[in-house]
C-alpha cells in the first residue's frame, strides 16, 4: 500500500478543501503545516540542526543558506521566511542580530521537501491513530495535506506590473497598466522606446513584499540590504541605473495589471542606485537603504518596496531612439531552491533581554 498520495490527489484534496471554505485553491501544498507557530515549538531542535557540528553543513544547505550564514557564525532564529544569525552583545548588554528575510515561506518549504517522506508518515499516524487515540503523540499533522493562501499579513508576494502601448513617455508612465505576473521564475524591469517614432512601447515596474512583522517592535535598526539576483541578457542601450522605492499593490499575496498605477509607488529613493552595466548577472547586487529606506521596514506587518528604472523613479525621459531599451531581469522567488531569492537583510538591536532562541553560541562579543 502506497502511503503517499499522488499529484492528483492533492489536487482534488486542495479544491475540495477551497469548496468547503470557499477560498482561492491556489498556492496550497502540505509546506505550509510548518507555521511559524511550528517553527517556534521545534526552534531548540532546528537550532542544533543548524549549529551542531555534526548537522550544521548539512542543514545549512537543506535551507540554502550556507552562502548567507557568515562561516563561523551561530544561527539564532529560523522561521518560515526567516534566519536570524550573528547575535551579539552591544555595550549596553543589549543585543543586535542579523536577519535575512525572504518574499515567501521558503525556508519552511525546503524543510518539507527535505522531509518529504517522514512527513507524510507523520500525517498518517496523526490522522488514522494519534489524533482519534492519543492526541498527546500527535504531531499536529492530520489535516493539513491542503492549505488555502495564508491571510495577506502573513504571506508575501513579488512580480512584475507593466503598461505596454506605444504612446508618449508620460502618458505610458502614467497609465493604468496592462500586464502583471508573479509566478515565473524570472522576470525583469525595463524601459523601451519601439518603432514608432517619439512613442515609448514599455515601462515595467516590480514588487518586492517581505513579511517583516517577526521584528521587535522597539527594536533600533541600524543597516538594510535588499539583494536581487541577477540573470543574463540584460541590456544596457541608454545605460541608466536601477533602485528601489516604496510600493503597494492592493493585495499583498496577488498581483493585478492595476497595480502598475503610478499613485501605488513612491517617488523617494530607498538605496544607492545601481548602474544597468554594473548589473551582475551571476550573483546578488545589494541595495543598501538610506535612512528613508531603513524607515520604510515595518516591524508590526509586511515590509513593501518596489524595483524601478530610475529614468520612472525620477519622471526622467530620454531622447528617442528607435527599438532602445534597458532591461534589467532577475531571478524571483519562483525560481527552484531559495539560493537566489530575493531577500532582505535587517540588522537590528536593542533588544532588552537574552530570550532562550538567542542562547545559540555568540561569538561576537
Amino acid at each position: 500500500m502506497n502511503i503517499f498520495p499522488s499529484d492528483a490527489e492533492i489536487i482534488a484534496n486542495n479544491a475540495a478543501y477551497a469548496r468547503r471554505w470557499n477560498v482561492a485553491a491556489k498556492n496550497v501544498s502540505p509546506h505550509l503545516a510548518f507555521t511559524k507557530d511550528w517553527f517556534h515549538r521545534h526552534q531548540r531542535g532546528l537550532l542544533w540542526l543548524a549549529n551542531s557540528w555534526v548537522t550544521r553543513d548539512w542543514f545549512r544547505q537543506t535551507l540554502k543558506i550556507a552562502n548567507d550564514v557568515p562561516e563561523g557564525q551561530s544561527i539564532n532564529y529560523i522561521g518560515p521566511n526567516r534566519v536570524t544569525y550573528g547575535a551579539k552583545y552591544l555595550a549596553d548588554r543589549r543585543i543586535e542580530v542579523t536577519t535575512d528575510f525572504r518574499t515567501h515561506h521558503k525556508f519552511a518549504k525546503s524543510i518539507y521537501l527535505e522531509f518529504e517522506s517522514v512527513w507524510w508518515m507523520l500525517h498518517q499516524w496523526d490522522a488514522v491513530f494519534a489524533d482519534r487515540m492519543l492526541p498527546e503523540l500527535s504531531f499536529g499533522f492530520d489535516t493539513l495535506t491542503a492549505y488555502p493562501d495564508p491571510d495577506p499579513e502573513t504571506t508575501t508576494v513579488d512580480g512584475r506590473v507593466a503598461h505596454g502601448e506605444n504612446v508618449e513617455f508620460p502618458g505610458l508612465r502614467n497609465s493604468d497598466g496592462n500586464q502583471s505576473d508573479a509566478t515565473g521564475a524570472d522576470s525583469y524591469i525595463r524601459i523601451y522606446t519601439g518603432t514608432t517614432t517619439t512613442l515609448w512601447t514599455e515601462i515595467s515596474r516590480y514588487y518586492l513584499l517581505f513579511d517583516t512583522s517577526s521584528l521587535p517592535d522597539t527594536t533600533n535598526i541600524s543597516d538594510v540590504t535588499l539583494s536581487i539576483y541577477g540573470r543574463t541578457a540584460s541590456i544596457a542601450e541608454f545605460d541608466r541605473s536601477t533602485n528601489i522605492t516604496s510600493g503597494a499593490p492592493a493585495s499583498n499575496t496577488a498581483l493585478v495589471d492595476s497595480d502598475y498605477a503610478l499613485n501605488k509607488f513612491g517617488s523617494t529613493d530607498f538605496a544607492t542606485e545601481i548602474g544597468i552595466s554594473a548589473w551582475s548577472t551571476s550573483s546578488y547586487n545589494d541595495f543598501v537603504f538610506n535612512p528613508t529606506g531603513i524607515a520604510g521596514v515595518s516591524v508590526t506587518s509586511v515590509s513593501k518596496f518596489a524595483w524601478r528604472h530610475t529614468n520612472d523613479i525620477d519622471n526622467t525621459e530620454e531622447s528617442w531612439e528607435s527599438a532602445k531599451q534597458d532591461l534589467v531581469r532577475l531571478e524571483t522567488a519562483d525560481a527552484a531552491g531559495t539560493s537566489t531569492d530575493p531577500k532582505l537583510v535587517v540588522i537590528h538591536g536593542g533588544l532588552p533581554y537574552q530570550p532562550w532562541y538567542l542562547r545559540a553560541p555568540i561569538l561576537s562579543q
